[in-house]
Order: structure tokens, then sequence, then C-alpha cells
């Protein structure tokens, strides 16, 4: 009995230092990771850190338990021969190759390509290995020294240690990442559906529709060229110098539905569910009897709702499948191998929704998605009471990948091609109106969030070209050809003329207390936490004019 117990406590301690590694490894990778990443992006989540975890779980339990029992393989069958030394080999190379895992993705990662979708040019990375090469070089060189004058076994005792320190500092910086991000809280969210989306009233209809990254001045170029884009937007009125108040979609969403800006007062998801519960707009389509649809594939409309969105479902208590994880895995490649070896994760756009199981009828953002479901149900059921759709579709948005005709071009495409799909699939939108007899009664919005730019879009005086969306509206029954206006509007304003419009104004009546000059203020962020203001009392693309009031918001957490 004695040497029994022994003999299982003598295997114990010959196996802690390949299981302690083994542990802490697959802790980094599987667990630690992930809800850091999760922690540091809750905006980019649609669910709860309760709802995430447990797929988490699941899967450091799974890769760690593979490991423990390829090791306990390896270690058993060495002993029956009495040869242990493969078993050590194999321990000290998993020791030896977590060290530059973890010191790539700490200390060596500073410059991450952007995951945007844009191609990524891997080759102005390559230098940046220098570092890792020389952090490798020396660990080998200390390894090889240490087994030398020590033993392996010393090495395998006390590099195990090391590793539980690791694991310590990493939990200890994985708990405060979570405490400053709020990440424990619930987060009730909306999900939007294409529910009611082929049904639209024969009384009044309502339409917002936001195409995403769409310049006024790219915009204004392609119609001039051909009179086919142009006669897509008759009866309507284009604004040419309109402004948003934000260079990203982020907060520029919420307040072409409420008319609320933030200066990043409170967090994010508080700024939004307050602005929509509150929105005059929600409440001017209650008033009048409207059906309220969005098409919206993030909202971050947390908790109880004061309108009835009618395509809306709880997004909490979803679960996680473990089929999305594939990306997840890509996704870790990219980020703890060393930037020669990051190409092959095969990423130029990472979703934080890894494996999220969502509704089968959920919308989609997507161009192809969205044009693809037009075309797919000509046929619109008419109702009686009024209705309303909001719809943000990606636009002209990176990647670009959609020809005129919103077929996907695996070898890209161009910016005034996505602008050219973009308006393909508005006239889509249209068209179907028209075919089904309710165009005439519907008032429609085009909108874009913000525009385009092709310069470094982290530098505030870049991101200011970004200011110049597309704004096209058509009031009930308007009939005329295009009409182009040089207002100075500012996003701000479209709050105030939407129950203009539910009130059968045309677009040719809205606007009229605003002259031909006026200063506007605007926005800048590079983050979703600090923002710089400028005024300007030039026109939108008059990027000079901008001048910095002094002002800079940031977020008091």
């Amino acid at each position: 009995m004695n040497a029994k117990s022994r003999t299982v406590k003598d295997s114990l301690k010959e196996l802690a230092p390949a299981y302690i590694v083994s542990f802490v490894l697959c802790y980094m990778l599987f667990f630690f990771e992930p809800l850091n990443t999760y922690a540091s992006n809750m905006l980019n989540f649609n669910y709860d850190l309760k709802t995430y975890i447990f797929p988490i779980l699941g899967l450091f339990g799974t890769f760690f338990i593979g490991l423990a029992v390829i090791f306990w393989a390896v270690y058993f069958i060495c002993r029956k021969f009495n040869k242990m030394m493969p078993y050590k080999i194999l321990t000290v190379t998993i020791i030896f190759l977590f060290f530059p895992l973890y010191i790539q993705n700490t200390f060596l990662n500073s410059v991450l390509p952007v995951l945007d979708g844009s191609p990524i040019i891997w080759n102005d990375y390559i230098h940046l290995d220098f570092y890792w090469l020389l952090f490798t070089v020396c660990l080998s060189a200390i390894f090889i020294y240490c087994i030398i004058k020590f033993g392996i076994d010393k090495i395998l005792k006390y590099s195990s240690l090391i590793t539980l320190a690791v694991f310590v500092m990493l939990t200890a910086g994985l708990i405060a990442t979570i405490s400053e991000n709020s990440a424990l809280k619930s987060r009730n969210n909306i999900i939007t559906t294409n529910e009611n989306f082929n049904t639209m009233s024969y009384e009044k209809n309502f339409v917002i529709f936001v195409v995403d990254t769409v310049s006024a001045g790219a915009f204004d170029e392609i119609l001039s060229e051909n009179q086919k884009y142009t006669d897509v937007f008759e009866d309507f009125t284009f604004y040419t110098d309109v402004m948003s108040v934000y260079p990203y979609t982020t907060y520029s969403i919420p307040l072409i539905l409420t008319g609320q800006t933030s200066k990043s007062e409170s967090e994010y998801e508080d700024f939004c569910t307050n602005a929509y519960n509150n929105s005059p707009l929600f409440s001017a389509l209650n008033e009048r009897d409207y059906n309220i649809n969005l098409y919206e594939e993030n909202l971050y409309w947390m908790g109880e709702r004061n309108f009835d969105i009618q395509n809306g479902d709880s997004i909490y208590g979803y679960d996680v499948k473990f089929g999305g994880f594939s990306d997840q895995l890509r996704y870790l490649w990219f980020k703890f191998v060393p930037y020669t070896l990051k190409r092959f994760a095969d990423i130029e756009s990472v979703d934080f929704k890894f494996g999220t199981i969502i509704r089968s009828d959920a919308f989609s953002w997507k161009n192809d998605s969205f044009y693809e479901m037009v075309k797919e149900n000509p046929d619109i059921e008419k109702q009686q009471r009024n209705n309303f759709q909001f719809i943000h579709i990606e636009g002209a948005h990176k990647p670009f990948i959609y020809d005129e005709n919103v077929n996907k071009v695996e070898e890209g495409t161009s910016y005034s091609d996505s602008v050219k799909a973009t308006i393909t699939t508005i006239k889509a939108y249209i068209d179907r109106l028209k075919a089904n007899g309710i165009y005439d009664n519907t008032a429609i919005v085009i909108v874009a969030d913000h525009g385009n730019t092709d310069a470094d879009e982290e530098q505030s005086i870049d991101l200011l070209s970004r200011l110049n969306p597309i704004l096209l509206i058509k009031g009930i029954n308007e009939k005329h050809e295009l009409i182009r206006s040089d207002l100075p509007l500012i996003q701000t304003d479209l709050i105030d003329v939407y129950s203009q419009l539910l009130d059968e104004k045309q677009s040719t009546d809205l606007f009229t207390d605003i002259g031909k000059s006026r200063t506007r203020t605007v926005l800048i962020h590079t983050n979703e936490y600090i923002f710089t203001e400028y005024t300007t009392d030039g026109k939108a693309t008059e990027y000079n004019k901008f001048i910095p009031t002094g002002n800079v918001y940031e977020n008091a957490e």
C-alpha cells in the first residue's frame, strides 16, 4: 500500500510541471484572452459575460484535458520503458513555446493591423519580428545553458513555477479589466429581425434609410456622370452640404434616431438606452399610430424599452455554440504568433460575435444580403396602420468588395464601385415600393452616418474629411426632378424635420429657418471615450476652416 502510494505520489510529482504549464498555456489562450477581449470590446458582443463564460470554460477545459492526456500517455510509455528523457524534452519544449507566445501577445503586439476588412500589407509589419527573434534566441541560449549547468529536472521545476507566476499576473490583469469595463453587468440587448419587412401601410409610411460611409462629394460625382443614377432620386432633394457630428457609426446611429449627442458623459450602452427610450421620433410615431420597425444589427438598447419595436426581440440568454469558435481560434493565432506567421490566420476582418446563436431571421446589414431580400420578395403586404422602417446597410463601408450590381468581387473593387452598389440597392428598394403602389404615400430620408476618407483615420485632423455624408429627402406625394440644396445642415437638424415629414410636408418646405451661413459644431473621436470639439462657419468640405474649441471631453471612468 505504501509502495503503491509512493508510486502515485512520485508520478504526480513528475507530471506536475507538464500539467502546470498545460494549464497556464490553455488558460492564457482559451480563457484569459477571450475574456480579456470581451471585457475590452463589449460593444462588439451582443451577449453578456454569463452567456459567454460557459463555452469559454468548455473550450479551455477541452484543450487542457487534451494536453493532459497526451502528457500522461507519453509519461507512462516512457516510464514503462524506463526512458524518461523523451517526456522531459516534450515538457521543456512546451514550456519553451509558452514564453514567446506570452511575450508576443503582452509586449510585442503594439502595432497590430486594423481588422476592418481592408487588405493587410503584411510586409509592412515583418520588421517588428526582430524583437521576437532576439527574445527567442536569448531564451534558447538561457534554456540550453541552464539545462547543461543545472540539469533538466531543475529547469522543469523552476520554469513551471515561473508559468504559475505568469498565471497570477494574467489573472490580476483580467480582474482589473473586467472591473474597469463593468463586464459583469447584465446586458439585455435587443436583436432585430426581418419580421414585417414585407409589410407596409396603404395609408402612410415613413422610411429612414441609412447607408454607411457614403460621402456627398463622391455620391454627387457619380450622379453627374450617368443620368441613370440621377433618375433613381427623382422627387428627392439632395442636400450637398450636410455635416455629421461624428466621424464614425457608433454615435451617429443613435444621433440620427434620437437627435441626442454624447460627450462621453456616460457609458455608451447607457447613453444609447436612455436616448432611445426618450426619442422624440419614436414618440411622434406613437402619437401618429405607426408600427415601429428597426432594421439595424447593433442598437445597444438594453433592458426595458419604452416603445414597442415590432421586429425587436431580446438577445439576452442566447447560447453560444462551439461551431463559431473557428473564428476565435483564428483570432488567437493572429494575436499570439509573430508577424511573419500572423498572415496564415487568414483574417482581414473580425466579428466578435463568436459563435452566437442568432435567430435565422436576424437582420443582416450586408449589402448583398439586403439586396437579395428585396429582390426575392417583390410583393409587399399592405396594412391599414401607418408603418415606419429604419434600415441601416453597409453601403460603401470597407472592405470595398461590391461591383455596381452588388456582386461580391473576390479581388476587391473600389470606393466608387461600392457607392454605385449602394445606389443599386436603394433603387431596388424604391422600385419595389413603386411596383406595389406605396411609393407616393411614403416619406423617405436617405442619409449616411458619415462620409469617407482615404487618409490616416487615426489622426483627428484627417477625420474631418469624414464629416460630409449624403442626405436626400422625399415627402409624401412629392413629385419633381432631383433638386440640389447647399443649405448648411448638420445631422442634429434631422430630429426636428421628422415630425414635419410625418405631417406630409415636402422636402422643399423643410429647414426653412436655416440661413445660408451658420456655425456648426462637431465631435471628433479616435476612440469611444475621448472627444475633441471643433466648430466651423465654412462648408463641410472646407477642412481648413474647422477650428478646435479647446474642449476635450473624456469619459470620467
